[in-house]
């Protein structure tokens, strides 16, 4: 009887294994990072809680270099949802596009316009 055949595994596909080993603990690590960057650099994020279509859209972007976070992803730190909610937080939640629209009349200086940029 022929001993049972064995199938070679690549060193690429070992590779690629201990990339997403790695990844699944570098991924927890950075989301904390991404959040606190979140809320230190305010002005380096998007908020697109407001318009957001679909639940793969992320809540959050950041705007140099295209990073997103979503509220409801395992990896979001406990703290996170409860810094959001505190009373005159920047993030707290805005509640409809009539609201950004207001905020665009009310405060004016807050908001960078691009049109200029198209």
């Amino acid at each position: 009887m022929a001993p049972p055949r064995r199938t070679s595994v690549s060193s690429k596909s070992w590779a690629w294994l201990g990339l997403l080993a790695a990844g699944s603990i570098w991924s927890c690590h950075c989301f904390a990072n991404l959040w606190e960057d979140l809320f230190s650099s305010p002005d380096q994020w998007v908020d697109h809680r407001a318009g957001k279509k679909t639940r793969q859209f992320p809540d959050f972007k950041r705007k140099t270099d295209g990073k997103a976070l979503w509220i409801d992803n395992e990896k979001t730190p406990a703290w996170v949802e409860e810094k959001l909610n505190v009373e005159g937080n920047l993030w707290t939640s805005i509640s409809s596009k009539d609201d950004l629209w207001q905020d665009l009349i009310d405060s004016p200086h807050d908001w960078e316009d691009f049109r200029t940029k198209k």
